[in-house]
């Protein structure tokens, strides 16, 4: 099933704002999201509207310095978590404070489980006069012990296992982001404030584009390298580029993949990168093997 995103698209998965064009796009994959091996669970009754809402703000309002952990901590997607999390540290890093002015609209999806959230925001940042306004849209739903999730994906429910319900899902939120009138409006807008701003303030088109540059080099880097552009640091020829790890007695690909990339479900990566070392099998892994990780 083709991804879903909004216009004028500007970061793969996760979100950003303003440093390529002015609002983020959401986007949906065949899969279905899973977390610690298990799918969704769907909605046992339907949730209202304000309490979509409200958890949608609060998500987006935590979105500083000392709250981004505790805001990843409501995305379904462990992966998806971790890769918002490296791109909003950068633009931290860079002197972004906080999302100010938040107003979320909320859209449910007739006849489904998952909720659309449109979040309409300025950014406020270090050394900038204006603030920089932006759109950003998530989707809300339940996890299996029945709390409030978000993510940048649809939250497609386990019975959603078919080609025809993926199908149907993408169709429903394609026709609900793309035919609604009162949606365009909203981002049409906030694409329009946000080219009266870079226009009126040299100093916000130089950060957009400087912060924009370093989010799209770190999807190409290596995980030390994404750490260490996230902290505000010079990338280093070596964290910049692949290196190389000794197999150590006791490790796993999942081990490994946990401290060299941040996450063990990234684990498949290594093992591409290493099928001729290590065989057929990647449970068997060897002290002494060299492996490349990238």
């Amino acid at each position: 099933m083709k991804r879903v995103k909004n216009a004028a698209v500007l970061f793969a998965a996760v979100i950003f704002l303003a440093s390529c064009g002015g609002h983020t796009q959401a986007q949906m994959q065949k899969e279905t999201l899973i977390s610690g091996g298990q799918a969704m669970k769907p909605f046992v009754d339907r949730l209202g509207q304000e309490t979509c809402r409200l958890f949608a703000w609060r998500f987006f309002i935590e979105n500083t310095k000392t709250g981004i952990d505790k805001a990843t901590a409501q995305m379904y997607s462990s992966e998806n978590a971790r890769e918002y999390k490296l791109m909003q540290r950068i633009m931290f890093a860079n002197g972004f404070r906080c999302f100010e002015n938040v107003n979320v609209h909320i859209y449910p999806i007739e006849g489904e489980d998952v909720y659309i959230a449109l979040i309409e925001y300025d950014m406020a940042v270090d050394g900038i006069d204006t603030v920089l306004s932006g759109t950003s849209t998530f989707f809300i739903g339940r996890r299996e012990d029945g709390s409030l999730c978000i993510d940048v994906e649809p939250l497609m429910s386990a019975a959603a296992d078919n080609e025809k319900d993926y199908g149907r899902l993408n169709d429903k939120i394609s026709d609900c982001l793309y035919n609604s009138e009162e949606i365009q409006l909203i981002i049409e807008e906030a694409d329009r404030k946000y080219s009266s701003q870079i226009l009126e303030c040299p100093e916000a088109t130089v950060w957009a584009k400087d912060v924009g540059d370093k989010r799209q080099q770190a999807g190409g880097l290596p995980y030390l390298a994404q750490e260490q552009l996230a902290d505000g640091e010079e990338i280093t020829a070596e964290t910049g580029s692949a290196h190389k790890y000794i197999v150590e007695n006791g490790d796993s690909l999942w081990k490994i993949a946990d401290a060299q990339l941040g996450s063990g479900a990234l684990w498949g990566r290594i093992y591409d990168a290493n099928r001729g070392i290590i065989g057929d099998n990647p449970n068997l892994l060897y002290a002494g093997e060299e492996l490349i990780i990238n």
